[in-house]
């Protein structure tokens, strides 16, 4: 139980919903692992377990060796990261210098611990990493977050805020209310019983699908084509590339341009899990990143990219990525053969910062066509 808690959890399901948010306030993932069916435990480790044989050796020495870089970066690029995070209403460079430490640390941890041993997956303990190395992780990242954001930015306090009311329990099914700050009228959440615990109706259901979809997932992982690996690896070279140019930085904006192509090789790797694929032009595979040093709005955003588009070496096939947070915007947009030249029809910016090793454009004082 959260040790801040000043009564007891309620009794049935909305003792549970009561536990899991306090073990999302205090990073405590083996607690979540802990709230779900004996069967699903089981199901959860055997994916765990079955990861180390889907994937090829080769692209998983890969990947360690990638972020093994990465959290080198986090060490060595620190100074910059922390003038980054230092803003009004931040508590003191000190503290935040402290905490990204601690940070780098427990990321290292994992990386050499782990991860590092395909083999010893196949036996892990899933809730002991659960436990010592994932929450770890969690809950300095949440200590930063909270010394980098003023106190009525921190998400963690509106779980403090959340309502929980039983409103019936009818067997093995029950109904609980759950009303963030704010709220009203909000419709009560289906639970069943299912091997002694409570769990969403709705996850219930969802569970077998859930778990045909990540088997399946995990055999297409081992059966890729040629094609498909060296794609892979190809990835992970310009990640590693970008992380090199990121080592190289000397202040913030050097940081963030070097950081585009990682952001929104992100964003495309994610784009799959909310929305269908979108499908690649033919044609050149040469683009170009663009970071923009403030958040554009959801409409300049979309003005800006149907004039990037009509710059583009051929607006037929043009495709894009864009994303906009944490005070930035990033687009990356193809085909764009000369960079040079793209740069020059950017007359709404002034002086655009052009890295041409890292096929990057860096725009300040941005006027939205």
């Amino acid at each position: 139980m959260d040790p801040s808690r000043t009564r007891p959890l309620q009794p049935g399901a909305a003792g549970t919903v009561e536990m899991v948010i306090d073990a999302f306030r205090n990073a405590r993932l083996e607690l979540i692992y802990d709230a779900l069916p004996a069967s699903y435990q089981q199901d959860v480790t055997q994916l765990v377990h079955d990861l180390p044989d889907q994937v090829d050796p080769e692209l998983w020495d890969a990947a360690l060796q990638v972020l093994r870089k990465a959290v080198h970066v986090l060490e060595e690029k620190r100074d910059i990261f922390i003038a980054l995070l230092t803003r009004p209403g931040s508590a003191s460079p000190a503290e935040i210098t402290t905490a990204w430490g601690e940070v780098a640390i427990a990321c290292d941890l994992v990386v050499r611990g782990i991860l590092a041993d395909p083999e010893a997956w196949k036996t892990l303990d899933v809730r002991e990493a659960l436990r010592k190395d994932i929450s770890r992780v969690l809950r300095r990242v949440m200590a930063l977050s909270a010394l980098a954001n003023p106190v009525d930015k921190n998400p963690l306090l509106e779980l403090d805020l959340v309502e929980v009311d039983l409103v019936e329990t009818a067997g093995t099914t029950a109904r609980v209310r759950i009303t963030p700050r704010g709220a009203s009228g909000v419709e009560p959440t289906k639970f069943v019983q299912i091997d002694g615990k409570w769990i969403p109706q709705s996850l219930a259901e969802s569970w077998p699908e859930t778990m045909r979809t990540a088997r399946d997932t995990l055999r297409q992982w081992r059966s890729v084509s040629e094609a498909e690996r060296r794609s892979r690896q190809e990835q992970l070279q310009v990640i590693d590339r970008v992380l090199d140019q990121m080592l190289m930085a000397r202040n913030v904006d050097q940081l963030a341009a070097a950081a585009t192509p990682i952001v929104l090789q992100v964003t495309q790797w994610s784009a799959p899990i909310t929305t269908p694929p979108a499908k690649l032009p033919e044609g050149p595979l040469e683009g170009v990143s663009i970071l923009i040093q403030r958040e554009l709005t959801d409409e300049e955003l979309t003005r800006l990219l149907r004039v990037l588009e009509s710059m583009t070496d051929d607006p037929e096939q043009e495709y894009h990525l864009a994303t906009a947070n944490g005070g930035k915007t990033f687009i990356s947009i193809k085909p764009v053969a000369d960079l040079t030249a793209f740069a020059a029809k950017l007359t709404f910016a002034d002086e655009p910062t052009v890295d041409a090793t890292a096929r990057t454009i860096t725009l300040r004082n941005i006027r939205v066509p």
